[in-house]
C-alpha cells in the first residue's frame, strides 16, 4: 500500500479527493485527445505509444493509488475494488503490449490497441464511480479509527505546548 500511516484524517481524505479529481481529469483528457482521435488509428504503433505513454502510465499509477485508498477506507468491499481496478489495468496492459510488441506494427495494431484503451477508459469510469461512492460513504469503523487518530494527534499536539508559553500568549491577548 502506498499510504503513510501517520497521516491525519484530513490529509487522507484530502489526498484521496485530490487523486479522484486527477483521475477524473485524466480520463477526460484521454477520451478527448486519444481514444476519439481517428488520426491515431492510422499511425504506427510506436507513434501512438509516444503520444499516449505519459497519460497511460499516469492512469495506471492513479488507479493503483485509488485502489489503495479505497481498500483503506472500505475494506469490506475489497473484492469489488480489486475487480474494478483489474478491469481497468488489464486493457491498459494489453494496449501497451500491442503497441510495443513489434517495432514496425501496422495501423491495424494501432486500431486494436486504441480499442483496448477505450475499454480501459470505460472501466476507469466505473472505478471512478466506485471511488466517489467510497469517498462519500467510507466504512464506519475506519472513519471512527481515523477520527480517533485525529483526536489523538490533536491531544498530543496540545500536550506538547508548555503551560508558561500558553499563559504568556494568553496574557498578551488580554492586554
Amino acid at each position: 500500500m502506498m499510504l503513510i500511516c501517520p497521516l491525519e484524517v484530513i490529509d487522507v481524505i484530502q489526498d484521496y479527493d485530490l487523486k479522484i479529481s486527477q483521475f477524473e481529469s485524466l480520463l477526460q483528457r484521454i477520451t478527448t485527445e486519444t481514444t476519439s482521435n481517428v488520426v491515431l488509428e492510422k499511425m504506427a504503433p510506436s507513434e501512438v505509444w509516444k503520444r499516449s505513454e505519459r497519460d497511460v502510465t499516469l492512469l495506471r499509477e492513479l488507479a493503483e493509488q485509488l485502489k489503495s485508498f479505497m481498500l483503506l477506507l472500505k475494506p469490506e468491499r475489497a473484492p469489488t475494488i480489486k475487480r474494478h481496478a483489474e478491469a481497468l489495468l488489464k486493457p491498459l496492459s494489453i494496449f501497451e503490449d500491442i503497441l510495443l510488441r513489434k517495432s514496425e506494427g501496422s495501423p491495424e495494431d494501432s486500431r486494436s490497441a486504441l480499442e483496448e484503451l477505450r475499454k480501459a477508459v470505460m472501466e476507469g469510469s466505473n472505478l471512478l464511480g466506485l471511488a466517489k461512492e467510497i469517498r462519500d460513504n467510507p466504512s464506519e469503523s475506519i472513519s471512527t479509527i481515523l477520527r480517533l487518530k485525529e483526536v489523538y494527534d490533536a491531544k498530543e499536539y496540545l500536550s506538547a505546548v508548555s503551560v508558561p508559553e500558553a499563559t504568556y500568549v494568553l496574557s498578551l491577548i488580554h492586554i
